[in-house]
């Protein structure tokens, strides 16, 4: 059979617990009372990469690579219990034999690492090292390199919604996640976080500010946590390691006790043990620091390697899983939520279309038709409205440039005149910007999304009416506008239908042929990945002047009666 998938379903398989932890820190302090044992409050990649960067250890020993996205210079992998030897990994972008990552400062190599794929941000379908390496060269940095995804054909359809707020949120994991400051006895970030970067994720996101990288709670409790007599997740106390019953430790693993440290590691070794927060059960790492009270490095110690402690720890797969079962849960109660959102907002609808209805029916029965002819009847024998007036002056020529005159329904500075109906025509395809009408049931919105499609005047999804609140909503329903989604205005947001609530994300300004949407960064209507077809989503992106931003906007007067 497949054994090499059997064993990693056993790693599977396998949880380590407080109560394990809680042993091995125990057995640690009673068998060599100078280790030092250090709980990690979060991420215990970040804890380790902070006493690497501060010179309180020689190096790390992991399984885990993020210790070099991390910061962390030197590194042993693959220890092996047996022979006391491993790969001890030294991060030197400068040398030759750092291949497609050769001569990158260590911003490009972090941020390679992420547009390559890491725990907080999955990689784009088909992105390995090498196409991440060339992205990011070509794009100075991640935000470059996202915008080229978006840009090209081959991978802008395969771009997830928000991946650059999942790149930017990995960035900020990377270089600031909270640690334990073990000179000073409490939390602090990794690294200090600007104050313009701070106050940058205070207005963008829309989680509670820097929560994500791990809260800083007392010092007292910082302390406890460090030393093992507060549980990490809870911030609770727990029993008495030193005066656990010694029997315990039998039950737990079933092995004899191990033989006594030799005298060489009696002083000056220190070992940290990770106990990720978040999980029920923690991963378990050890890292070697120094020997006997002198370094490790540039010497032999493969004899004193086999008499340190190996505490076997929970793999990276394990991990990834309970991650994956975590953001699948808060997908799932998202999804709850905006269930219940649609559904208020569905029967909402159906009360105002009701009323719609009502008056339109008095207002018949009132008017005096002759012959007894019904009026809806003779209507749909009268050419339409829009037929019958000549067409207005587009806000730009065929080259795309903008015109001198205006039209006598636009203002001077040719922004359309509020609650005047219009279509919005791209200037790349001509095609216009579109509610599908297979998402309009009886008047009821059934999709947001917002697209490009071929002129079509018995579709209402394309005809829209600019507010006096500078928002545009759609000609059947006022409630409803046109709204960058995610309310931060990120690059690649898409555009979609949503209810009316005149935040930044929802104003919408004609300028010099672009449409611009009023966050901070003044990104503007795009055409998603510069294409031509039908079916396109509509995005908001960095302004470039290209022809997928350009936009023209001609007037129509629809006659209800002619709109299904």
């Amino acid at each position: 059979g497949d054994r090499e998938g059997a064993f990693q379903h056993f790693k599977g398989a396998v949880t380590v617990t407080q109560t394990m932890v809680r042993e091995t820190i125990r057995q640690i302090r009673q068998r060599c009372p100078s280790v030092t044992c250090i709980v990690s409050p979060y991420e215990a990649d970040a804890q380790l990469c902070y006493l690497a960067q501060t010179g309180q250890v020689d190096f790390v020993v992991t399984e885990d690579s993020d210790l070099l996205v991390f910061g962390c210079t030197r590194v042993m992998f693959k220890y092996n219990k047996h022979t006391g030897t491993g790969d001890y990994i030294v991060r030197d972008l400068d040398s030759p034999s750092a291949g497609c990552l050769h001569g990158m400062s260590p911003n490009q190599f972090r941020d390679t690492c992420i547009i390559s794929g890491c725990d907080y941000a999955q990689s784009v379908s088909g992105i390995g090292l090498k196409t991440a390496a060339k992205l990011v060269r070509q794009g100075g940095d991640a935000a470059g390199a996202v915008s080229l995804l978006m840009e090209s054909p081959k991978y802008s359809a395969k771009v997830p919604d928000g991946y650059m707020g999942l790149v930017e949120r990995a960035q900020l994991t990377f270089r600031h996640q909270t640690v334990y400051d073990t000179v000073n006895r409490c939390l602090r970030p990794m690294t200090e976080i600007p104050s313009r970067t701070r106050e940058r994720i205070h207005a963008h996101t829309s989680e509670c500010g820097t929560y994500f990288l791990g809260p800083l709670y007392e010092a007292d409790i910082a302390q406890k946590v460090a030393g093992g007599e507060a549980d990490a997740r809870t911030l609770g106390p727990i029993a008495d390691i030193l005066s656990a019953d010694p029997t315990e430790s039998m039950s737990l693993f079933q092995t004899p006790p191990p033989p006594p440290l030799p005298a060489h590691l009696s002083e000056g070794s220190l070992y940290g043990i990770e106990c990720t927060s978040g999980d029920e059960e923690g991963t378990v790492k050890v890292l070697k620091a120094r020997v006997g009270g002198h370094s490790c490095e540039g010497r032999d110690t493969s004899t004193q390697s086999r008499d340190v402690i190996r505490i076997t720890g929970l793999e990276k797969e394990l991990h990834a899983t309970r991650k994956r079962e975590r953001d699948l849960a808060l997908r799932l109660r998202d999804m709850m939520q905006r269930e219940r959102e649609w559904q208020a907002e569905r029967e909402q609808l159906l009360a105002e279309i009701s009323t719609l209805k009502a008056d339109r029916a008095t207002e018949i029965e009132s008017s005096q038709v002759p012959d007894g002819v019904h009026q809806r009847q003779r209507r749909k024998n009268t050419p339409s409205i829009s037929q019958q007036l000549p067409r207005p002056p587009m806000f730009f020529s065929g080259s795309r440039d903008r015109q001198e005159t205006v039209s006598p329904d636009m203002t001077d500075s040719g922004v359309p005149m509020t609650n005047r109906t219009f279509i919005v025509r791209s200037a790349l395809t001509g095609l216009i910007l579109t509610v599908k009408p297979s998402l309009f049931r009886r008047g009821n919105l059934r999709n947001w999304t917002v697209e490009m499609q071929p002129r079509d005047p018995s579709n209402i999804g394309q005809v829209f009416v600019y507010n006096r609140d500078h928002t545009i909503s759609t000609w059947v329903n006022t409630g409803y506008v046109l709204d960058a989604k995610g309310g931060h205005g990120g690059n690649g947001s898409v555009v979609q239908l949503y209810p009316r609530h005149t935040n930044p994300n929802q104003v919408w300004e004609f300028e010099d042929g672009a449409i611009v949407c009023g966050t901070p960064e003044r990104r503007v209507l795009d055409v998603q990945g510069n294409k031509a077809k039908p079916g396109t989503r509509v995005i908001i992106w960095n302004r470039h002047n290209r022809p997928n931003q350009r936009w023209s906007v001609e007037y129509v007067t629809e006659d209800c009666d002619t709109v299904t």
